[in-house]
């Protein structure tokens, strides 16, 4: 196989055919007028989404005023499971299931 000779084809061919960025040289034959910048511009939107998502990652995972109780109970033996109100979770959340299917 040969190499292309063509100035940007050949920078190319080198990436591909090294794939280690260390050893890339620039052809001779490609000029460089201005430094190329790149720039990045977040929208309003996607700084407000990060705000929350970092409220959100500081909130403790398990809430300790919902576990207590029911760790407590649980311990004690006192805890009963009203199966009318899992019956109907369970029906409601198969039914949202099978909406997106």
């Amino acid at each position: 196989m040969t190499t292309p000779k063509i100035g940007v084809v050949t920078y190319l061919y080198q990436i591909k055919q090294n794939m280690n960025y260390k050893n890339l040289k620039t052809p001779k034959n490609v000029k460089r007028k201005h430094a190329v910048r790149e720039q990045v511009f977040i929208s309003s939107d996607a700084k407000g989404i990060k705000k929350y998502k970092d409220i959100i990652s500081r909130l403790p995972d398990v809430r300790k005023e919902k576990v207590e109780p029911l760790k407590n109970a649980i311990e004690h033996g006192i805890y009963q499971v009203n199966s009318e109100r899992v019956a109907i979770k369970m029906l409601q959340e198969f039914s949202l299931f099978n909406l997106f299917k």
